[in-house]
């Protein structure tokens, strides 16, 4: 009796075993040495000079805060599209519902290149917008690709997906006498989404939130196909040092950077709607 407690004991301990080692071996290890790159010198020396000249540099400064400022663009556009999109297909029946989610999940069945370019065709100075506007009398073309704008619209459309499943999962989990006891009770439309439903989406909106603030903080093909010279993110110039420039310190350090800001912003967006989601229970 008491090996067998002992065996299921040892089997228990050893089950998260893959998992770890994933881990270790998938994210752990690279990280740690991109990390090391980042602080050995072409000579072998142990140095910091890469990261104190991007500090110094407000060239990089700069495309770090446009970066973050894309990621955050990105992530609020998303949660309220994606909020009220995952809303319609809730309410919706089958087979209706089955054919929106696939609707939904359509973009990402076409790879990221493909996507992009086709944005490059809408938004283009020749494209489906400018030749709209010139049936209407427009003499010049609206400056739309190459812009801010641009690679936000890029990154939207790109990752509006994953925050729409997300956000499904959680609202499939929504006991739906909660909601007929709001509305018998006298609750308007209005109120029962916001006191209601938009509560318990939190934790879909928090898993599909990471995934879009992680993917957009790193992206790369968006912003190089659709940003300007004004308009490029962190992970462009991180290629930029690894492939053209070979510096492959200042490299690793703008990747260590990359990650440890995409790190911090995730946690903070937990932690704060966590902290929010408590208080609205201790309100209901």
């Amino acid at each position: 009796m008491r090996r067998a407690r002992l065996g299921a004991g040892l089997y228990t301990a050893m089950f998260p075993l893959p998992a770890v080692l994933a881990v270790v071996v998938f994210l752990v290890l690279p990280v740690g040495y991109l990390l090391s790159l980042s602080f050995v010198s072409k000579a072998g020396e142990f140095t910091g000079e890469a990261y104190r000249g991007i500090a110094a540099d407000s060239f990089y400064l700069t495309v770090i805060v446009r970066t973050v400022a894309y990621s955050l663009a990105t992530l609020l556009a998303c949660a309220i599209a994606g909020f009220i999109l995952a809303l319609f297909i809730w309410r919706a029946r089958a087979p209706l519902k089955n054919i929106l989610i696939l609707i939904a999940l359509s973009p990402l069945l076409v790879s990221v290149v493909a996507r992009t370019y086709g944005w490059v065709i809408v938004l283009g100075d020749r494209g489906v917008i400018n030749s709209v506007l010139g049936l209407f009398g427009a003499a010049e073309p609206v400056r739309i690709m190459y812009s801010h704008g641009a690679v936000i619209i890029g990154l939207v459309h790109i990752l509006l997906p994953f925050m729409v499943v997300s956000i499904l999962a959680a609202l499939d989990r929504v006991n739906p006498a909660l909601v007929e006891a709001a509305q018998t009770l006298g609750a308007d439309r209005w109120r029962v989404i916001t006191l209601i439903i938009l509560p318990l989406s939190l934790p879909g909106i928090a898993a599909g939130g990471t995934i879009v603030l992680g993917l957009a903080m790193s992206a790369y093909v968006t912003p190089a196909l659709m940003g300007g010279s004004d308009a490029k993110m962190l992970a462009n110039f991180v290629y930029q040092q690894f492939v053209i420039t070979h510096s492959w310190q200042r490299g690793s350090a703008l990747a260590a950077i990359l990650f440890a800001v995409s790190m911090a912003l995730a946690f903070i967006f937990v932690f704060a709607l966590s902290h929010k989601t408590k208080s609205w229970a201790h309100v209901g």
